[in-house]
């Protein structure tokens, strides 16, 4: 997901990303683009490095994020996470709530549980 010619396949897609950085570093990224439905958005993809989570690296990026939707009548935005990824109880914190469950099939017998969270705005 992280190779080059993939991240230019999801900019293509209208894919949105952003950088965080700290001293000039790279600490995070995000990304975000159209949902299904009109007047939502999901974030694709919100990682902080170890070393500076906690730091509110990641609640920027959610912020700028809400921000940019905002400008363009977003009513709500959507995101999946792992259901054994401690992660949710920060999305809670930021005021997303679970909505739902997937299970995604990515090969080889293989699936993503994730669960499905929502952000009214």
């Amino acid at each position: 997901f992280y190779a080059e010619p993939a991240l230019r396949e999801q900019m293509s897609q209208g894919h949105e990303f952003f950088i965080a950085e700290l001293n000039s570093e790279p600490v995070g990224f995000s990304s975000f683009g159209h949902g299904h439905t009109v007047g939502t958005y999901k974030i694709h993809k919100l990682y902080v490095h170890p070393m500076v989570q906690g730091k509110g690296v990641g609640k920027k990026l959610i912020a700028w994020i809400i921000g940019e939707i905002r400008n363009n009548d977003a009513v709500a935005v959507r995101l999946n996470v792992n259901r054994h990824n401690p992660a949710r109880f920060f999305y809670e914190k930021s005021g997303f709530m679970v909505t739902g469950e997937e299970d995604i099939a990515i090969g080889e017998g293989y699936f993503m549980s994730d669960y499905v969270m929502e952000k009214k705005l």
